[in-house]
């Protein structure tokens, strides 16, 4: 069994399926050379308890029935790359998710996100991959997705989406490559103008479909 002593040599930590409710504050401190934390699939209250795995790259908290994040939860993780919230009862986005200027990919499919604020994301500048599958989402502003410049997959699938300006949208993301649209409550005409925008752009339209119709477009 490791000693304490190297407990700092530690790079990865999977405590899955444990019905954990609380981490203790101090208690990654142990911790400072850890790159990647899973936790899914517990009972977790997300706190601000991070802040000092300051080589933390990837970090996996599905599955935990997550209502509430305090805004403060992500600070200080600078060279987080992956950060995945999925599977979760969230119905916000915490403040300081916004602060991780290393994200490359941010996985938030599945909570209960009804909104999102105009230019929310404007400093995660290197965010590739952004999935919101699976949420409450009725809109999205022509400006919520301002600064993702290095943005290549968007995620937008099984929402209830039902007015979108596109053209001004994609506008905003110039390293698109696929956006996924299917399955929200779009009419077929809005559908087929999002291909014909899509195709202008050389983005890829992945598959869409009419809400309750097989048929893809």
């Amino acid at each position: 069994m490791r000693g304490f002593e190297q407990l700092s040599d530690i790079k990865n930590i999977r405590i899955n399926w444990n019905g954990l409710k609380i981490i203790k504050e101090g208690f990654l401190d142990s911790f400072p050379n850890v790159k990647m934390i899973s936790l899914d699939q517990n009972h977790l209250k997300i706190r601000r308890v991070f802040s000092t795995c300051i080589k933390l790259e990837v970090l996996t908290i599905r599955t935990n029935r997550i209502m509430d994040i305090e805004s403060n939860a992500f600070d200080n993780m600078t060279n987080l790359r992956e950060l995945d919230l999925g599977f979760n009862n969230s119905e916000s986005i915490p403040d300081s998710i916004n602060n991780l200027k290393s994200l490359t990919t941010l996985t938030l499919h599945y909570n209960r996100l009804k909104s999102i604020s105009p230019y929310f994301f404007s400093s995660l500048n290197k965010l590739q991959i952004f999935d919101l599958l699976g949420n409450q989402l009725r809109t999205i502003t022509p400006n919520t997705f301002n600064g993702l410049q290095s943005l290549e997959d968007l995620n937008l699938e099984n929402n209830i989406l039902t007015n979108l300006d596109l053209q001004t949208v994609l506008s905003d993301l110039k390293s698109l490559k696929t956006i996924k649209l299917s399955n929200n409550s779009f009419t077929c005409e809005d559908l087929k103008y999002f291909i014909e925008v899509m195709k202008s752009k050389g983005i890829n339209s992945f598959g869409l479909r009419c809400k309750n119709n097989e048929n893809k477009l």
